[in-house]
């Protein structure tokens, strides 16, 4: 998580993940900031200036590391499953037995 939140007010429900409600772990009801490294409120974090350097660096050298190019295939074949192709085939029958 990039930039931290907040959970809107609600009237009978939350949107809490909690144990009580299937998730594997309990978490704020109305926060969910988990040291993102913008705040909830928008403070900067020293993470998030960490974070800057490597993103004004990717910025400027990002090129040299991962140079890219652009593949055009020569002829494009559409599949052969199209929707037509599926709607002209019969539909299989299927059986389902259920026992007490």
């Amino acid at each position: 998580m990039f930039h931290g939140g907040r959970n809107p007010d609600g009237g009978l429900i939350t949107l809490q993940e909690s144990q009580l409600t299937g998730y594997p772990t309990d978490v704020p009801v109305k926060s969910y900031d988990f040291q993102a490294p913008l705040g909830e409120y928008g403070q900067e974090r020293e993470s998030l200036r960490k974070l800057k350097l490597i993103h004004y660096f990717l910025n400027d050298f990002g090129s040299i590391l991962a140079p890219r190019s652009r593949a055009l295939l020569k002829e494009f074949r559409p599949a052969r499953r199209t929707l037509a192709f599926l709607a002209s085939r019969p539909v299989p029958q299927v059986a389902m037995v259920l026992s007490s």
